[in-house]
């Protein structure tokens, strides 16, 4: 597989990927849980193979959602990891684990089992029934995507629907509102879901295997995700949660929030299972270090121990585009994660105007400048940017650096559904003595 990825790009001559499906690009583990700003397993195996050997030493300063050390993992190269973000460390750590199949399956079978026992009667009657009726009403007023309503005729539907669906809450005694300690539950879940995914949590704190635990929370996290009470054409994004049937403008018909989240869970649960265990497969003994901190400060000679990067792949922040740790809030507030919000580089939340620039420039130059004292003479160094700004080239000036090569690549589709085309840029840089 990984020499098929080269020859397809020889053919090609060029970085886009275009040939290859969303199974392909989101293969085994790394269709785990969504994260926005993540780029394709096959461009890092592109370079891996190019660049590096098995038993080389790599840095992603910048872990993500830990492509680059997946891959890593998959051709024996050993790797070191740094992020500010708890969640995506632990994350990638759930994504490499080796683990034991037999006992996933058995720790999964025990809690489905627990969750089916305490699922409420009168909950999933109300929520059957309510897909039953608006099933009954979208065919008899939207008969799918080639549909043209007009605002007035969806407002009406909508409208009309809400009276049923208000009869079946009161007819259930079903609670929408959640009352959660946090300001963002208590805003994005309803009642109900909440509670079940609090139940889950209760129930997979008293799982031993700190491993099984710990894939089981990313599983809960993806569950939660996805159980926000967020519009379909907007769940990677959300801005107002809606607790009640809408009008769905991906599907052209009425949708409703979800009311409870045990089934999700299970569905995730069996699915997260498959993906780990197929890369169980293709998993290597190289060795991983995992580190939740900020890559400008690290240590990195309390954490190389005279040893010495044989290059470098990552892709830093893109500036003003995405707010790291918002956009997974709801694990941090589910899961008690330590949040380090504070010292996120260039998030969406801090704009991109020039003062954002200017400090955006300053915080990636004090990271490169941070490792370029552990890279061995002859190391490669990547790093994948979207730099429309025209960024870099000031902060490798400022860090000491110089670029060797720079490649480009379209991207014309990410797997978070965002559908905007922009450019890519893969820089190979050298320090400069």
């Amino acid at each position: 597989m990984l020499n098929t990825i080269s020859n397809l790009f020889t053919k090609s001559n060029n970085l886009d990927f275009n040939q290859l499906n969303l199974v392909e690009t989101t293969k085994h583990v790394h269709k785990l849980h969504p994260n926005k700003g993540k780029f394709i397993p096959q461009l890092a195996e592109y370079y891996l193979i190019k660049h590096f050997k098995k038993g080389d030493l790599i840095l992603d300063p910048f872990l993500g959602s830990g492509t680059t050390v997946v891959q890593c993992k998959e051709l024996g190269i050993n790797t070191i990891g740094i992020d500010i973000s708890s969640f995506h460390t632990l994350l990638t750590k759930s994504k490499i684990t080796g683990y034991n199949s037999k006992l996933l399956e058995n720790e999964s079978r025990k809690l489905v089992k627990v969750l089916e026992s305490k699922k409420k009667k009168q909950l999933y009657l109300f929520e059957t029934t309510l897909k039953k009726k608006i099933r009954l009403y979208n065919s008899k007023y939207c008969t799918g995507k080639n549909v043209t309503l007009s605002p007035e005729d969806k407002k009406k539907i909508i409208k009309n629907f809400q009276k049923i669906q208000n009869r079946l809450l009161k007819k259930y005694k079903i609670k929408l509102n959640s009352n959660g300690e946090s300001k963002y539950i208590h805003y994005w879940f309803n009642h109900s879901t909440l509670n079940e995914l609090r139940l889950i949590k209760t129930e997979i704190e008293k799982i031993k295997n700190s491993d099984t635990k710990d894939l089981f929370k990313i599983v809960l996290s993806r569950t939660a995700r996805s159980t926000r009470s967020a519009k379909h054409q907007s769940v990677a994004s959300p801005r107002h949660p809606v607790l009640t049937p809408y009008f769905c403008k991906k599907h052209n018909k009425i949708c409703s929030p979800p009311y409870t989240a045990f089934n999700k869970f299970t569905i995730y649960l069996t699915d997260s299972i498959k993906r780990v265990n197929s890369f169980n497969h293709l998993n290597t003994p190289s060795i991983h270090t995992l580190v939740t901190t900020d890559a400008r400060t690290i240590n990195y000679k309390k954490i190389l121990k005279g040893k010495l990067l044989d290059g470098v792949f990552t892709s830093p922040p893109y500036v003003g585009q995405i707010n790291y740790h918002k956009q997974h809030q709801y694990a941090y507030d589910l899961l008690g994660l330590k949040s380090n919000i504070e010292f996120e580089i260039g998030p969406l939340s801090r704009g991109r105007g020039a003062g954002a620039r200017k400090r955006y420039i300053t915080e990636i130059s004090l990271a490169l400048i941070n490792f370029k004292p552990f890279l061995k003479p002859n190391a490669k160094v990547f790093l994948v940017a979207n730099d429309r700004f025209n960024i870099y080239p000031q902060i490798f000036t400022q860090a000491n650096y110089k670029i060797l090569k720079t490649d480009y690549r379209n991207v014309s589709r990410r797997s978070e559904g965002d559908q905007s085309s922009y450019t890519e840029t893969i820089f190979q840089i050298t320090p400069i003595n």
